[in-house]
């Protein structure tokens, strides 16, 4: 039911493709598209969780422990639980598109060939469809980390061989969808120049022991009492503590691929500063009386969690089930604690999206029952109503004139111009209000919804 125009501007401007995949999804399996979407949601969560399993063993060098144990956290930690939740559907698409990037970029310094500029074409336009932005920002990550690459290799020739495969690749995706890359730019530049960018919400700057999924166990299961009278409950201290011998392994390990492996200190050096130092930069950028953070620091770190926690455990890299010294002996016993920590973390976050579960009401369904009464094509969304409300509101009453109070993906707010207002009723009270005398005639939908007019 989109209108032809609407459809070609989404394809050439809008930042996220990915409505595109749940269609097709749709048509396909005959459901509609809020059945899909969850669906979709977990199903590209799984690939990322796999894939980063190839990227610790290809790219970072990892042991098949070691690299199991890093996709396992990806899959526990609280942050890709959060991007799953909140249906960040772009994202959880896009992820395993750079992993994969990461993973022909690795082969290709290993053996170029030109038969794999296919793969780098398909990869790059997939990405380009799907997250517009973060096209670039993988290309700059890519080549950060293909430049430490090249210090395994003695060639300069398979070097260049490697640049030009890329440069062609990025060029023939130019050429097949040139409005859609020039959407790309300028989305870009106005990313760069918007100094604060939100999704409904203001999202703080995660923590370090909540990037490696430490977080205090619940109260149940620690003595209730508190430590070196500062009122630190145990709880508390035990996941402080956690944090810290995490810390100190990161750094300890860095130090030690200083002395014996210089490329690998290079590749998880420039992947942990060059990420961690643009995060707090922005974060430093979007604060407000609520702290620092805000939606670009959180999207760069969730983004790239799987390369960050893949960088941070590189002290990991040699592990076996062998426990050759007394070293791998205690960094078994480390790699425990941190599993129960993230099983830990996992629970929680799971049970509280259990406790504050998103289902998309009946009666917001049946609004798409208007699709077939052209006459009401121009209503008003008011803002008293959830982020998450008013996004499926004007997903169902699409693709009518709508004008926001509160804006969203599809468009910004305006001005309320339009002829009907959609009611909502809860309570036993109604927004807007109805009982104002200057109400004309009132459509009623059903027991959630209504469309009224104001006389004159």
């Amino acid at each position: 039911f989109w209108p032809p125009s609407l459809v070609k501007d989404h394809i050439a401007f809008a930042p996220f493709g990915t409505y595109f995949i749940s269609a097709f999804m749709s048509s396909v399996s005959g459901l509609e598209v809020y059945q899909v979407q969850m669906f979709l949601l977990y199903v590209f969560m799984a690939v990322s969780v796999l894939l980063t399993f190839p990227v610790a063993r290809e790219t970072f060098g990892y042991q098949p422990l070691g690299a199991g144990f890093v996709s396992l956290l990806v899959g526990l930690n609280g942050l890709t639980h959060y991007v799953v939740y909140h249906g960040f559907q772009h994202q959880a698409i896009a992820v395993p598109l750079v992993l994969a990037l990461l993973l022909i970029v690795t082969r290709l310094v290993k053996t170029p060939a030109w038969k794999d500029s296919f793969f780098l074409i398909l990869l790059f336009w997939a990405l380009n469809v799907t997250y517009i932005h973060m096209l670039f920002i993988s290309l700059g990550f890519l080549a950060i980390v293909l430049i430490c690459l090249f210090f395994r290799s003695d060639s300069h020739r398979r070097a260049y061989q490697v640049f030009c495969l890329i440069v062609f690749s990025l060029t023939v995706m130019i050429l097949l969808a040139p409005t859609r890359f020039d959407g790309s730019l300028h989305f870009l530049v106005w990313l760069m120049k918007a100094t604060s960018t939100e999704a409904g919400w203001f999202i703080n700057l995660p923590s370090f022991t909540k990037i490696v999924g430490v977080t205090p166990f619940p109260k149940e299961l620690c003595l209730r009492h508190y430590l070196f009278g500062a009122h630190l409950k145990l709880q508390d201290f035990s996941a402080f503590l956690m944090g810290w011998v995490t810390f100190l392994l990161i750094i300890e390990g860095l130090f030690r691929f200083l002395k014996k492996d210089r490329p690998a200190f290079l590749r998880n050096a420039f992947c942990l500063f060059g990420i961690g130092l643009t995060a707090l930069v922005l974060a430093f950028q979007g604060r407000t009386d609520q702290g620092w953070g805000g939606y670009k620091a959180f999207k760069l770190l969730s983004f790239f969690l799987p390369v960050l926690l893949a960088a941070s455990l590189g002290f990991l890299r040699d592990m076996t089930l062998r426990f050759r010294d007394r070293r791998e002996e205690l960094l078994g016993l480390f790699m425990l604690a941190l599993l129960l920590f993230n099983l830990n973390t996992a629970t929680k976050t799971v049970q509280r999206m259990i406790w504050l579960t998103r289902p998309i009401l009946a009666d917001t369904v049946a609004l798409s029952k208007l699709r077939g009464l052209p006459a009401r094509d121009s209503i008003n969304i008011p803002q008293e109503s959830t982020w998450w409300n008013i996004l499926w509101e004007t997903y169902f009453l699409a693709p009518r004139k709508l004008y926001f109070e509160q804006g969203t993906y599809f468009m910004p707010s305006r001005s309320l111009d339009g002829e009907w207002w959609l009611v909502r009723k809860s309570g036993g009270e109604t927004t807007p209000d109805l009982t104002r005398e200057n109400w004309g005639p009132v459509f009623y939908l059903n027991p959630t919804y209504s469309l009224a007019k104001i006389r004159g």
